[in-house]
């Protein structure tokens, strides 16, 4: 870009982790020369390949933060940040419950889950973290539809491999229908550029309703 190198000897398969398989990077601190941002790609062993690009103004010199909130349509919470529909997830369903969690002053971000095993890669320029989960147990409990309690629902969740949450259990951190969020600081991204998160489950399925990644300073 611009006469400096941003990828070499790049292999979308191998960085993606197989054939057929979405990889996106993304770079901050980008600025245009004369007015232009120039993209040069150089074939090594056979062409060079793009599948599309995407240039997002930010004037910040630090990367943009990414919410998602698990379904098809954006939300805007009540300090006005935009939380964007579920992307970058491999593996997993949506589905709401139709119950409003309370404890909250952006409930909309809980009427969604993604839940099975399934995880999230986020393309992030290098730098350190801060990973933030929010989730409601609105199917498991005594006045939900799937019943039960304490023990329904326990899943384990990593980031790039190391463990964040061992048997987390969200009924028994803020009982049926209630917001409660967990935040992990001081992350980076792995060699492919990503933060990845996953949800692994232990009893019954692993959820969340929405995550955000945001720099840290």
């Amino acid at each position: 870009m611009n006469g400096q190198p941003l990828l070499s000897s790049f292999d979308i398969a191998a960085d993606a982790g197989g054939a057929n398989t979405a990889d996106i990077r993304a770079f901050s601190n980008v600025s245009p020369v004369n007015g232009y941002l120039t993209l040069d790609f150089r074939p090594i062993l056979s062409g060079a390949w793009l599948n599309a690009i995407e240039i997002l103004p930010n004037n910040t010199g630090r990367p943009l933060p990414i919410r998602i909130v698990t379904r098809n349509v954006n939300v805007t919470d009540h300090a006005g940040r935009l939380w964007e529909l579920d992307r970058y997830y491999n593996g997993g369903r949506q589905i709401s419950d139709g119950e409003i969690a309370a404890g909250t002053e952006d409930p909309e971000l809980f009427l969604w889950q993604r839940y099975g095993n399934f995880s999230y890669r986020f393309p992030v320029p290098p730098g350190k973290y801060t990973l933030r989960l929010l989730f409601a147990e609105t199917f498991f409990g005594p006045n939900n539809r799937g019943k039960g309690g304490p023990g329904s629902r326990l899943f384990n969740v990593y980031c790039s491999g190391a463990m964040l949450l061992r048997n987390f259990e969200i009924f028994r951190e803020a009982g049926e229908r209630r917001a409660v969020e967990k935040v992990f600081h001081g992350l980076f991204p792995n060699a492919q550029g990503r933060i990845e998160v996953t949800f692994e489950p232990v009893v019954q399925y692993a959820a969340v309703n929405a995550l955000e990644v945001t720099p840290e300073k």
